[in-house]
């Protein structure tokens, strides 16, 4: 039986192929043999399980042969088991290039040897019964190579090749006992095979039962194989199966030698089958498996629809709670974020629509609402700032509230924090460790120096010992000016600052120039940097090399401080700074209006801006000639450069000129920071006192009964003093008696009435139409008594008729004896009208009395008593203070007036028959003027000033004037046309002062003053009686009237200085931050300056 080893398949014979014949150089059996021996190779991996080399080998062959359909069935089982689906291609590989060719050397398990070549044509050709058998020779021959190729792999290793080359020896030379033992020896070394004794004890089997062996287990791996596969496809496991039958026709083919055709046939042909089986099972199974997946997809698609809607509608219920939540918390913006979230989840919700909308109008109405809460807020907080500005400062020194030691200067209550966080000051400020040390030796007292040629070296340890600081002591520098440490000082120092008695010490180390020459430089000095004490020469410190540049702001120095001289004077044709008359010119400056009409406008103002530029030309100029002159380029084309940039100063020198600049800078605004408050009081006290106590005394006497009895019948109201004329120059006079009428009558000749008083309406009897009446008539239809209709008739009666006539009562004709007499004084009305009085007096007295009693006393005697009584007092204060805040050497002013325009002129304007006047229109100012220019003396206690203050006000009525005119006329019959026009005159009262004084800080000088008292006392009275002790008061009346008024004019000044202010208010703040500038160099890569070099 005919074995070989292939992949299940007897090796065919090689045709000729369709496909190109290989290179000319190669035979075609030479080809055959490598792609054979490339095939056993493949088979001998593939058992290993190695298969992508085997399927490498497989693409070998093919490359060499591509029409074998060994090496393309082995090449697609290679690819399906490492899972590649390549076996329904039928195509192999690219096309190869040609085949190298055969080696000289020995070959390898992975090259193609000539022994390869031999051996692959003998089992072609012990495969393929058309070929002629070979020689023995030969046959030999190609089994001795493959014997030798096999003991060559043995040597290797290579057991599974080397037992592959032994079978195919044996295959065409079966009794080969070199052949044999190989196989047996390999076979032994892979555990396959059975030992079988030999002649010498050990024993060796025949071949056939050894291959019959082969054979069985063959037999038996592959019905194991096929069914595992069995068992794989019945569990649906067709990847599996597939592996395992393949596997299995895999392992069949490696061991087809040891088959039959046949069998081999019959279980190749079996695994054939179950492959089919399994594509065809596998291709149902996917379909089925696709169906099933449809169907799973499907209902996995309703499920999740329904869950994805079961999960809306829980999202909407959750939100629409949320939202009803963020309703009652009144949060409806937030809860209108929530509906957009409902309706982007579902657009058609209608409880979310609806809710969008009512939100949407409520939170409308709510930022409304809040809108208008807010703007009351604000209209609150603006009248509570309205009320705040009505607060004016006041003395607050530990309390709540803005700082203030007078008054006149509030400091804000977080003035600390605001003072924090800008600093004090622009300038060159030196770091903190650098401070710390400039502090410690300024606070730092040290105990006695007392040196006497000590060594330099040992003084130095004894300061840094005293101050607890390190020291940095340049000797390579100190060296140039003979100074080493060795070098001896003496000095004697008592108890001073640090900073000083190293100034002093420094000052006694001697150098090479000698003392008294006036070089300041043979001496070492002293500076603080980088947080040490350093000691070095003045020219090191000075060294222009090291320059840095720093802004200097310095805007608040060169501002301007002009004089307002410009003050108005409120004077009548004066008005608008010494416009006289109509027309006078505006105030100046400003842009001033006019005075009057026509008057001269005033000027456009000042132009601060030139102002400004010369005094920071003026700054620069200081700094140079202040601060190392030599050093600047614009003299001596020094290394240090000023320059000016929108009024500040670029300053590039050193830290010893920055620290003298900043010191300079300092001193002129400590200069420029004293403000003068003046507080002027214009004080004017006036009092008034009245006084009057009038008593009238009238007496009457009857002295006639029966005139009084005819009186009384006529006029039963009738009293004495109706004999006596009661007014007028005649007071006290007698006259006739008349009777009642119901008329007023006219005043007679001598001054009298024609009745006595008016008709009480008893009596209705009227004067007949003479005058004087001569009769008068009684009226009534029926007689009566004159006391009324039924009244008993008096004594000595008579009755009167209608119609009758009456004759007047006349004295000393009618009647006889005396006539009434009457004692009647006048001495009140006198002094009411004599008495002279102040305004406010006559005020008084032309009002009724404050407090009147009236007595009369009726029957034979009757006694009038009048009684008067009136007492004023008037105090009035006016007050007119003001305040101004000032530079110190600056004058300025303040005014209030109140401006009244009045015709003050009249301008003729005629024309043809006509004419009229053009008013010219005059300015009155009232109110007060104060003009101060003030100086402080140098030791900031007492303040010199130029003082003017003028105060008006007008007095009474003004007084008007009419002037009249005429234009055209002339001719023959020629008229003219009068006009005419009205011109006032007003009067002010002035009260002027002008006056140059010296007042101590918050002090007050009385600068100026008046006092004027006017008063008025008038007596009346009857004479002698007048003079008797108490009787007097009855005859003597008298009035009092007096007028007090002082006027004061007082002036306080108050020197504020800010610094010391702040200090009082704030103690220590100025020390914790400290003075210098927020410019900091060491953005300009230059080294940090220290404060101070000496």
């Amino acid at each position: 039986m005919v074995l070989g080893l292939s992949f299940g398949l007897c090796l065919p014979a090689t045709a000729q192929s369709e496909d190109p014949a290989p290179p000319p150089s190669e035979s075609s059996g030479d080809v055959d043999a490598q792609v054979n021996a490339l095939i056993v190779e493949a088979q001998n991996l593939a058992h290993e399980g190695r298969w992508q080399e085997a399927a490498d080998k497989c693409q070998e062959a093919l490359k060499l042969q591509p029409g074998n359909e060994e090496a393309q069935k082995g090449y697609d089982l290679c690819m399906s088991v490492l899972g590649e689906d390549t076996g329904d291609q039928g195509a192999p590989p690219p096309a190869p290039a040609p085949a190298p060719a055969p080696s000289s050397d020995p070959p390898a398990d992975d090259e193609t040897t000539e022994e390869d070549s031999d051996a692959g044509g003998a089992t072609t050709t012990a495969s393929v019964p058309d070929k002629a058998e070979s020689s023995a020779e030969e046959l030999e021959a190609r089994v001795n190579a493959m014997v030798l190729s096999a003991q060559r792999l043995a040597n290797e290793g290579r057991w599974r090749q080397a037992a592959d080359k032994y079978a195919e020896a044996l295959k065409v030379q079966p009794g080969n006992d070199a052949a044999k033992r190989g196989y047996q020896v390999c076979m032994n070394m892979l555990n396959e095979g059975s030992m079988l004794s030999n002649g010498n004890g050990v024993g060796m089997s025949s071949v056939e039962q050894q291959l019959r062996e082969q054979r069985q287990r063959a037999v038996v791996e592959f019905n194991e194989s096929y069914q595992h596969a069995q068992d794989l496809v019945d569990q649906e496991e067709f990847v599996g199966a597939d592996r395992a039958i393949l596997t299995a026709q895999i392992k069949l083919r490696q061991r087809r030698q040891y088959l039959s055709e046949a069998e081999y046939s019959e279980m190749n042909s079996k695994a054939e089958e179950l492959i089919a089986n399994i594509g065809s099972m596998r291709v149902s199974a996917r379909l089925l498996k696709e169906q099933a997946s449809r169907v799973e997809a499907e209902s996995s698609r309703i499920e999740s629809e329904q869950r994805a809607q079961s999960e809306r509608d829980r999202i909407v219920r959750e939100n629409l709670k949320r939202v009803r939540q963020l309703q009652q918390e009144l949060k409806y913006a937030e809860a209108l974020q929530v509906i957009d979230e409902i309706l982007f989840v579902d657009p058609n919700n209608p409880s979310a629509l609806m809710l969008r909308d009512a939100f949407t109008t409520t939170e409308l109405y709510r930022q409304f609402s809040d809108l208008e809460k807010q703007r009351g807020v604000s209209y609150a907080h603006e009248m509570i700032g309205v009320r705040e500005g009505l607060i004016p400062p006041h003395r607050n020194v530990t309390g709540e509230g803005d700082q203030s030691l007078s008054g006149m200067m509030a400091y804000p209550e977080d003035w600390p924090q605001i003072t924090h966080r800008r600093g004090i000051e622009g300038g060159y400020v030196p770091p903190a460790a650098d401070k710390r040390i400039l502090d410690k030796l300024a606070d730092t007292t040290t105990a006695p120096v007392e040196f006497n040629g000590t060594p330099f070296e040992q003084v130095i340890e004894f300061f840094e010992k005293e101050s607890d600081l390190k020291f940095y002591v340049d000797w390579s520098s100190l060296v140039e000016l003979g100074v080493e440490r060795d070098t001896g000082v003496t000095v004697d120092i008592g108890p001073v600052p640090l900073d000083i008695a190293m100034r002093l010490m420094l000052e006694q180390v001697p150098g090479d120039t000698p003392m008294g020459d006036g070089n300041d430089d043979n001496h070492p000095a002293w500076r603080v940097e980088d947080g040490m004490v350093q000691i070095s020469t003045r020219e090191k410190f000075n060294n222009y090399s090291r320059m840095f540049p720093i802004v200097y702001d310095v805007r608040d120095i060169i501002m301007p401080i002009p004089d307002f001289d410009n003050a108005p004077t409120l004077d009548l044709g004066n008005f608008g700074c010494g416009g006289g008359g109509l027309g006078g010119g505006g105030f100046g400056g400003g842009g001033g209006g006019g005075g009057g009409m026509g008057g001269g406008g005033g000027g456009d103002g000042p132009d601060y801006g030139e102002d400004e530029l010369e005094n920071l030309d003026t700054l620069m100029e200081i700094i140079r000639d202040n601060v190392d002159y030599e050093s600047w380029d614009l003299t001596t084309a020094g290394p240090a450069k000023i320059e000016p940039f929108q009024k500040n100063l670029v300053i590039r020198t050193t830290r010893k000129s920055h620290m003298q600049i900043s010191t300079l800078l300092r001193m002129l605004r400590e200069a420029r920071s004293i403000l003068i408050n003046v507080e002027a009081r214009f004080l004017e006290v006036d009092t008034d006192w009245f006084e009057e106590i009038g008593v009238d005394l009238d007496m009457y006497f009857n002295t006639n009964r029966s005139l009084w009895e005819k009186q009384k019948f006529i006029d039963p109201n009738t009293r004495l003093s109706d004999f006596f004329i009661q007014d007028g120059v005649n007071s006290g006079q007698l006259k006739d008696a008349l009777i009642m009428g119901s008329l007023n009558q006219a005043l007679d000749p001598t001054g009298s009435p024609g009745i006595n008083t008016i008709n009480t309406g008893r009596s209705m009897i009227i004067p007949d139409g003479n005058t004087p009446p001569t009769n008068y008539i009684y009226t009534p239809s029926v007689p009566i008594w004159p006391a009324g209709p039924g009244a008993p008739p008096p004594p000595n009666a008579f009755p009167i008729t209608p119609g009758s006539l009456l004759q007047p009562t006349r004295l000393g004709v009618s009647t006889n004896g005396w006539s009434p007499i009457g004692m009647t004084q006048n001495s009140l009305d006198v002094v009411s009208t004599i008495a002279g009085a102040t305004t406010f007096g006559q005020s008084v007295m032309a009002l009724a009395p404050a407090m009147g009693v009236n007595v009369q006393y009726m029957d034979d005697i009757q006694v009038d008593l009048l009684i008067k009584a009136t007492q004023a007092d008037k105090r009035s204060v006016t007050l007119t203070a003001p305040r101004l805040t000032f530079y110190n050497g600056q004058q300025a002013w303040i005014t209030v007036n109140t401006q009244e325009s009045y015709v003050a002129g009249l301008t003729p304007v005629t024309g043809e028959a006509s004419g009229a006047f053009q008013p010219q229109v005059g300015i009155l100012a009232t109110g007060f003027v104060l003009d101060v220019k003030g100086a402080v003396s140098s030791d900031r206690r007492y303040i010199t000033m130029n003082v003017h203050f003028q105060l008006t006000k007008p007095v009474g009525q003004e007084t008007t004037v009419t002037f009249g005119g005429a234009a055209g006329g002339g001719g023959i019959g020629g008229g003219a046309g009068t006009f005419e026009g009205t011109i006032q005159l007003p009067s002010i009262l002035t009260k002027d002062l002008w006056v140059t004084t010296s007042v101590p800080d918050k002090g007050t000088a009385l600068l100026g003053g008046q006092r004027t008292m006017e008063e008025f006392e008038t007596e009346v009275g009857v004479p002698i009686l007048s003079k008797i002790p108490y009787l007097n008061r009855f005859f003597t009346n008298r009035v009092t009237s007096t007028e007090e008024v002082t006027l004061l004019i007082l002036l306080r000044p108050e020197i504020i200085i800010q610094s010391e202010n702040e200090d009082l208010l704030f103690p220590g703040l100025r020390d914790e931050v400290g003075s210098g500038s927020t410019y900091s160099p060491r953005p300009l890569s230059v080294p940090t300056p220290s404060k101070f070099s000496y």
